[in-house]
Parts: C-alpha cells; structure tokens; sequence
C-alpha cells in the first residue's frame, strides 16, 4: 500500500513540471497533464498535515495553516472554531508541527492549547511531542491531525484532542445524486502553484427529511512541488463551511535545530501500539471465515 502511495504521489509531480516545460506553446497538452494530476490526487488526496502520509524528501518549506469551522444555527448565532499551525519539513523529510487551538478557554485557564510534535527520523514511523514547560520529549506514533476536516473537541485524561468529523451520512447523503467535478485549473497561491478542483453533491429532496435540495460543495487546491493541501473549503448546510489555508509560504531551508530533541529534555519513549495488520488481498478471507 505504502509502495503504490508513494507512486501515486510522484506522478503529480513529475506531471507538474511537464505542465511547466510545455508553456503556451502546447495549452492542450498541459490542459491534459493537469487533468491527470487532479485524478491523481483525487485518488489519494494531499494531506493538510505534514506527519501525514508517505515521507517528502527534497521539498523544504515552513508554513502557517488555519482552520476555520463556521456554523450559522437557526436562530442566527453564528459560532466560529479556529486552530492554527506553524509546520517546517526539511529536505531530508525531517517535520515540524506546533499547533495552537483557540477557544478553549473552558478547558485551558490561558484559552489556548499547544502542541509541538517532531518526526526527527522520518524513516522509523514514529514522533516525538515536546513539552516546554516539563521539559520532556515523549515518543509517540507519527500520526496526523486532520486540520482540513470538521473539528471535535474532547477531552481523554487532561488531553484535548481534535478530531475529524466522521459522523453523519457521506457527502451526497445516502442514496443521493452521484458528485459532479469541475477541474479549476492552475493558481498561483504565494508563488505556489496550486492545481485546484470542485465537487458537488445533491441530496434529493426528502432523502434525509429535507424539504428542499441540499447542495454539499467541497472545493480543494493541492501543490504537487509541495504535495500539501494549500487551501480547501468545504460547504454542507447540515455542519457550516470548513475553510483551510496554508499561508506564509517560504521554500528555505528550515533551520536543522527545529527537527531535533534539546540536549535538556527527558526522553520517554513508552511501548508503542502494533502497527495495524496489513490489508487483505481482494478475494482473500480472515482467519475464521467460510472455508477455513
């Protein structure tokens, strides 16, 4: 699975810089490699998270990104949730990610949270979150926050957790209209070449209790250089728009300090969970099943 990530991901890019050797000469021939690197990236989306997915070596960059979650209730209240984060990833593929949560007043005297997350070997799998104020580094598995998606806040042991939205029904709703998709082209954002794309869905009118089409758009800007979600906006009537922004672009070498663990900190490198069992090949059967 790794194995055919990792190719799909370097098809976007080698895309990309075909796109720019054509010029205006061959706008057809661009037009098409465009087309294939937004199927591409349909297939296996780019993170807006820089612990997620397969290791970028040879794309530095540092980076802000906001997200922000705005809901319109009934009677008109209008409640805005926002995190943001400062991201750096080296040419050896080496990440940085330091989030701060807003809002959280209830949970945090201060109102904010953060968090500051390295991967300083990018090849084992694993992390390490820093905490400043105890000084110690504490191992964990190189996981994502999924910073584009609709956030839940909760709390496990004194931890506040953002989470993607996962419930409700699928974009489109059950049994409604297949999701049409409309390719936005090329975008320059901060000097940053962006190949963008649109989605909508239609959900029927009656399908969930509605009484009138619901319209569910989801519109996202990917750089292939980058392989990094640059900005998104997700609209449902059912859950309020979900916009993402990656800003303060700057393509230099982060400095090397950032990606490793101060000489001060206490490392504590609890037992890790197993790795997840890898995926059946189609047709095969778990252990247990018919005719085992």
């Amino acid at each position: 699975m790794c194995v055919w990530i990792c190719l799909a991901l370097s098809l976007p890019a080698g895309a990309a810089a075909q796109g720019r050797q054509t010029g205006a000469g061959d706008p057809d021939r661009a037009r098409e490699l465009e087309r294939l690197v937004a199927v591409t990236s349909r297939l296996n989306p780019f993170s807006s998270d820089v612990l997620a997915g397969p290791v970028v070596a040879d794309a530095p960059f540092s980076a802000d990104a906001t997200t922000t979650v705005t809901q319109v209730l009934g009677d008109g209240t209008r409640i805005e949730q926002t995190t943001t984060a400062r991201f750096y990833r080296d040419r050896a593929g080496r990440v940085r990610r330091e989030q701060t949560i807003l809002g959280l007043g209830g949970l945090n005297a201060g109102g904010n949270m953060q968090t500051i997350t390295i991967a300083p070997d990018p090849t084992n799998g694993t992390a390490f979150t820093l905490d400043p104020m105890t000084r110690t580094a504490r191992r964990v598995p190189r996981i994502a926050i999924p910073l584009a998606g609709n956030m839940v806040f909760r709390t496990n042991g004194g931890t506040v957790l953002v989470q993607g939205r996962t419930g409700g029904p699928p974009i489109g709703g059950a049994g409604g209209s297949s999701p049409t998709e409309e390719i936005l082209g090329a975008r320059q954002f901060e000097a940053v070449r962006a190949l963008g794309r649109k989605t909508t869905s239609v959900i029927p009118t009656g399908q969930i209790g509605n009484d009138r089409p619901i319209e569910v758009t989801d519109e996202r800007w990917e750089s292939p250089e980058l392989r990094m979600l640059i900005y998104s906006r997700n609209s449902d009537p059912r859950t309020g728009v979900v916009e993402y922004r990656l800003t303060n672009i700057n393509r230099a070498e982060p400095p090397a300090d950032l990606f490793t663990i101060p000489s001060d900190y206490t490392v504590n490198q609890p037992p890790l969970p197993p790795p997840a069992p890898a995926p059946l090949p189609p047709g095969a059967r778990g252990r247990g099943g018919r005719g085992q």
